[in-house]
């Protein structure tokens, strides 16, 4: 069993690397630093720098933030961040939608998905219902055991 928690603990930390790379990646495509973007959301730099790096763990909610805000630089001057215009928003489901939806597909019950990714039925219950957002562990249990594409769980989040 240690094998098993070891191995879904090395995934978690790559799948949130790669997000991470992803993400830096488009600041630098946009030329957007750590020390503006900080300034912008209102976070220190040094705080930013951590979360960016992996090296400390953000909640689902900041990184929602973030990634609205490196996604939308353009309309910053206006200080509301809008969705990308190449997105309409009735294409992207909510996040309550979308786990309904794959808990459908994979014909899995709201318990048994609790279980796996270590929290109760009804908090899968609330985060359906769209009144708690996971935190970012919990996300990518969720996004491994209902094989949900993380970027589609990000953007579906970001419409609470």
């Amino acid at each position: 069993m240690q094998v098993d928690v070891t191995k879904r603990m090395d995934i978690n930390k790559l799948e949130r690397r790669i997000f991470l790379s992803e993400l830096n990646s488009e600041m630098k495509e946009k030329n957007i630093t750590q020390k503006e973007l900080g300034k912008f959301l209102g976070i220190r730099q040094s705080q930013l720098s951590l979360w960016l790096s992996g090296n400390t763990s953000m909640s689902i909610d900041k990184l929602i933030r973030i990634t609205n805000a490196v996604k939308n630089w353009e309309n910053r001057n206006n200080n509301v961040l809008k969705e990308p215009e190449t997105i309409r928003e009735d294409t992207i489901p909510s996040l309550g939608f979308l786990i309904k939806k794959h808990l459908e597909q994979s014909g899995m019950a709201q318990k048994i998905l609790a279980v796996k990714v270590g929290t109760s039925q009804s908090r899968i219950s609330e985060y359906v219902r769209g009144k708690v957002v996971p935190s970012l562990g919990v996300a990518a249990r969720i996004c491994r055991e209902l094989k949900i594409n993380p970027e589609d769980f990000v953007e579906a989040s970001c419409r609470l």
